[in-house]
């Protein structure tokens, strides 16, 4: 939700160099059946935002202990921007854009 406000932190605005959009499938945790699980081992899709630009990617994870491999459609590996990166784990099809200026509430949402 945009706020058009800047979000701070002892007075410096929160800010990321990368910020990654990874699509996983969810289903229920084994801890606990009503929480969601993000499945994010295996292969999938998603997009990076670094360094002023969007990247479309393909992620893959041999397992939970192992890190993202990142990689761009022609299989080069994404190189990140020095610095913070946030990772957003998403469902496929449950995004949607809104410009600025435009009033959330007349935007089409996509149904998961």
């Amino acid at each position: 939700r945009r706020q058009l406000e800047p979000h701070v932190s002892d007075d410096v605005q929160v800010n990321a160099k990368n910020v990654i959009v990874l699509y996983a499938t969810y289903e229920s945790s084994a801890a606990d059946k009503k929480s969601p699980h993000a499945v994010t081992v295996g292969k999938g899709t998603g997009f990076v935002l670094t360094d002023g630009g969007l990247v479309e990617m393909k992620w893959e994870r041999a397992n939970a202990e192992t890190p993202f491999t990142f990689t761009d459609n022609a299989g080069a590996v994404i190189r990140m921007t020095p610095g913070r990166t946030w990772i957003e784990v998403s469902r496929r099809n449950s995004l949607a854009a809104v410009g600025i200026g435009v009033d959330p509430a007349t935007v089409a949402w996509p149904v998961p």
